[in-house]
C-alpha cells in the first residue's frame, strides 16, 4: 500500500526530494512485481469479523477482557523492547 501511495499519492515532502524520480521507478518496480490489490467494502467487513472473532478466542484463552490503553500500551513497549533487543 505504501509503495502505491508513494507512486499515485505521493505527499508535498516526497514530491519535493531530489530522491522522488528515483523513489518513484523503485515503487513502480516493486508494484510490477506484486501488484496492488483493490478489496471491496464486503471484503474488508468480511476480514473484521474474522479478525474480531479471533480476538475474542485469544482474549478467552489468555483469560482476560478488554485491557485499558494504558495496559495495552504497557504490553506494546514491553514487546517492542524485547524486538528491538533481538
Amino acid at each position: 500500500m505504501l509503495h502505491y501511495d508513494s507512486v499515485f499519492s505521493p505527499t508535498q515532502e516526497q514530491l519535493a526530494s531530489k530522491r522522488h524520480v528515483v523513489s518513484q521507478a523503485q515503487h513502480l518496480a516493486y508494484l510490477e512485481q506484486h501488484p496492488y490489490q483493490s478489496y471491496s467494502h464486503t471484503e474488508i467487513e468480511g476480514a473484521k469479523q474474522l479478525l474480531e472473532q479471533e480476538m475474542s478466542v485469544v482474549k478467552q484463552g489468555m483469560g482476560h477482557g478488554e485491557l485499558s490503553l494504558e495496559a495495552y500500551t504497557q504490553v506494546w513497549e514491553e514487546c517492542l523492547h524485547q524486538v528491538s533487543n533481538l
